[in-house]
């Protein structure tokens, strides 16, 4: 006699379900794009805030939780983690692979050092960069040379407290606007000659 196999339970699928997890392949895949498309919007919002309106790591943290309090996510956000969004969404330049250029360095039993310079010196290319020097500077003293130089003066001193401020983020890591670096200096020169004028005194 042969003996029936009873049938599955239909709700044993069910119960492999964990609980509010969506049950269906298509009702996953519309809850990871949701995500998705959050974690993307955070990326853009923590970018701008970054690169155009200059905030601070700590201060973009506070802005983005108080943005996931309003759609009911967890406030997660602090400076550190805002910084790690913030680099590995920043493009990376991929380095420049080594030259093959002397494939002989490489090869099993070449012990022959590459030379650092060709054995046969080359003459000077005349059109490589290079300063000019004596007679060569004549037309400087040319209308149309003396208005360049005068240009070019004014767009560095128009510049220049553009490049402090970007010289003060590569080494204090923070961004400070070109404006009060500006007027911090100028106190800090106005400070230094009040002492000096006293010493003198």
């Amino acid at each position: 006699m042969q003996m029936e196999r009873p049938e599955p339970r239909a709700e044993a699928h069910e119960m492999a379900v964990p609980w509010g997890a969506p049950s269906t392949p298509k009702a996953q895949s519309d809850t990871t794009t949701r995500i998705s498309q959050d974690i993307m919007e955070e990326d853009k919002l923590i970018t701008i805030l970054r690169d155009e309106q200059h905030l601070s790591w700590s201060e973009i943290a506070v802005r983005l939780n108080n943005h996931r309090s309003i759609i009911n996510s967890p406030e997660s956000f602090t400076g550190a983690s805002v910084y790690s969004r913030y680099i590995l969404n920043t493009p990376v330049v991929p380095p420049v692979p080594k030259s093959a250029a002397r494939p002989r360095s490489t090869l099993l039993g070449s012990l022959k050092p590459v030379p650092k310079r060709p054995r046969v010196q080359l003459k000077a290319d005349p059109n490589v960069r290079r300063h000019l020097e004596g007679g060569e500077t004549a037309d400087l003293q040319s209308a149309e040379r003396t208005e360049m130089l005068i240009r070019a003066v004014n767009t560095v001193k128009e510049q220049f407290w553009t490049h402090v401020a970007d010289e003060m983020e590569r080494i204090g890591t923070k961004m400070y606007k070109a404006e009060d670096l500006e007027k911090r200096f100028h106190e800090v020169e106005r400070e230094e000659g009040a002492e000096e004028e006293e010493e003198e005194e």
